[in-house]
């Protein structure tokens, strides 16, 4: 697409899993002194669960030791610049948990409680009143469960889009993890809150955007690499 990455001015690591956080190195090849904001549950172990074994993937504590100078941990809510915030989900309502995905938490290995996950609600015009829209990324905490939590923020004002993966597919996503009722349930929810348009990707997979789309009709569309956005 063109784009001057050493004319970033920050960055943001979305979770700690290794697909979404395997290409720091790259980056600050580009822009060394880069600021890269993210949570700081994401100095916890993660890992995958796979038969008896329970495989690594995501970056250890000792990584964020060495980029200290360029990771800007935060608790669960941070401004990074005017109209533009992350934050962490703060309603647990019911969702689909996917079991195979664990972290280490106080010297055990337990079920990921997505404590490292944050979304980002950016206001375009920089007036609450106009609106937001939410950027996610795997959307493991549940798209309904985030969706709640800013509209509880920032009460009254209309979210004009929601963009990013939610988490329904493996193996490339062509198999969904997720229970049909699950599906069913997530849309409905989402038809009831009388909000802008659902762009997914990523982890949501063609069979889960799919299943979606039956609920939510022209609501939701999924986006594609190198594909633009305007609100």
């Amino acid at each position: 697409m063109l784009i001057n990455l050493e004319r970033l001015d920050a960055a943001v690591l979305s979770h700690n899993h290794i697909d979404h956080a395997g290409g720091f190195d790259a980056l600050l090849g580009f822009c060394p002194k880069i600021k890269i904001y993210a949570k700081k549950d994401v100095l916890n172990g993660f890992y995958k669960k796979a038969g008896f074994f329970s495989v690594p993937i995501g970056l250890g504590k000792e990584y964020f030791v060495k980029r200290a100078d360029n990771f800007v941990l935060f608790n669960r809510f941070q401004q990074i610049a005017d109209g533009i915030f992350l934050m962490s989900n703060e309603v647990f309502d019911d969702c689909f948990k996917d079991n195979s995905l664990l972290m280490k938490k106080y010297g055990k290995i337990v079920a990921d409680d997505y404590s490292h996950e944050l979304f980002m609600v950016i206001f375009p015009t920089l007036e609450p009143k106009d609106g937001y829209v939410i950027i996610s990324s795997c959307t493991h905490s549940g798209i309904v469960n985030i969706l709640n939590t800013a509209r509880q923020t920032w009460e009254g004002a209309p979210v004009l889009g929601f963009v990013g993966g939610i988490h329904l597919t493996k193996n490339s996503g062509k198999k969904l993890i997720c229970p049909l009722e699950e599906i069913e349930k997530t849309a409905s929810e989402i038809k009831a809150m009388d909000i802008g348009p659902v762009y997914v990707c990523h982890c949501t997979g063609q069979k889960g955007y799919e299943r979606l789309k039956i609920h939510l009709g022209d609501q939701i569309q999924y986006l594609r690499a190198g594909e633009e956005l305007e609100f």
